[in-house]
């Protein structure tokens, strides 16, 4: 690949805690793979030796401590999910990139990189986004869900919802700041995350608040890739490899893949993946 094609571009991701360094580790590894010289900035809050201790030996990697940026947002730093979220919806702000694409750490890059950069380098193009599978959530789980539970799908109705998109997998320029995006997205969050709500996970849902801020800037030119090529979750997995569009894959986004490897007959085997059959094409 030339370098000159990714030429002010980098990814960056969002970390806290030991579990999730490590995960992002595999995740980096999977684009050292593809690309050995693509600039990759970890952001964190306290944990910054425990980055470069996990992540020794791994090269281009630079470190973005938003401590202080999370600290003044009044969020809980005791919290590690709500600390980790502080730094999440900072990414837009203080990525050092002009084309950056923001990773989740239970990513896996499988294929270049080239054509979501592509894509956001085209025209007035400020964000690249991708869709969020439509799943099936039984209703009595969210009336007996506890204050720390995440619902968990129990199927598949549709790979992509046109209508809402994943916050783990997106790029975006460095323009986007001048629409006023990187604030809102955390005005959007704090509201949120200060609100009455079911669920501590409800409650700090970065994607909602990003969904959110997507809505109140219709005027924002976009781009939207297939998320069954750029953001294939463990929800739709399954479905792909039935269908024989393994091979389509440039990123997996799902934590099965850090236990399992990228194996898609080892990984499609698992009870948990194999549970989303789809019930409506």
């Amino acid at each position: 690949m030339q370098k000159g094609n990714l030429l002010d571009c980098g990814v960056i991701y969002a970390a806290t805690g030991e579990i999730f360094f490590k995960e992002m580790r595999t995740s980096i590894r999977s684009i050292r793979a593809v690309h050995p010289d693509l600039p990759i900035t970890v952001a964190y809050s306290w944990e910054g030796a425990l980055a470069r201790e996990l992540l020794t030996g791994i090269s281009g990697i630079e470190y973005l401590d938003l401590t202080k940026v999370v600290q003044a947002t009044g969020l809980n730093m005791a919290d590690g999910m709500e600390r980790s979220r502080g730094v999440k919806i900072n990414t837009l702000k203080y990525s050092p990139y002009k084309y950056t694409l923001f990773l989740d750490t239970d990513t896996y890059v499988r294929k270049t990189l080239l054509p979501m950069f592509e894509t956001l380098r085209s025209g007035d193009t400020q964000i690249v986004l991708t869709n969020e599978p439509v799943a099936y959530y039984p209703k009595d789980q969210y009336e007996n869900m506890g204050r720390a539970d995440r619902p968990r799908a129990q199927g598949l109705q549709k790979l992509s919802n046109p209508n809402f998109f994943n916050s783990g997998v997106f790029a975006f320029r460095d323009t986007v700041r001048e629409y006023g995006v990187d604030d809102f997205w955390v005005s959007a969050f704090l509201e949120q995350a200060n609100a009455p709500a079911t669920s501590n996970w409800s409650r700090l849902c970065d994607q909602s608040a990003l969904n959110k801020t997507l809505k109140a800037f219709p005027e924002m030119p976009r781009a939207v890739l297939s998320n069954t090529q750029w953001n294939a979750q463990c929800k739709i997995l399954h479905e792909l490899y039935k269908q024989g569009r393994w091979n389509d894959i440039h990123i997996i986004h799902c934590k099965m893949v850090h236990r399992l490897g990228v194996d898609p007959k080892r990984l499609t085997a698992s009870e948990y993946i194999k549970s989303f059959e789809l019930v409506e094409s």
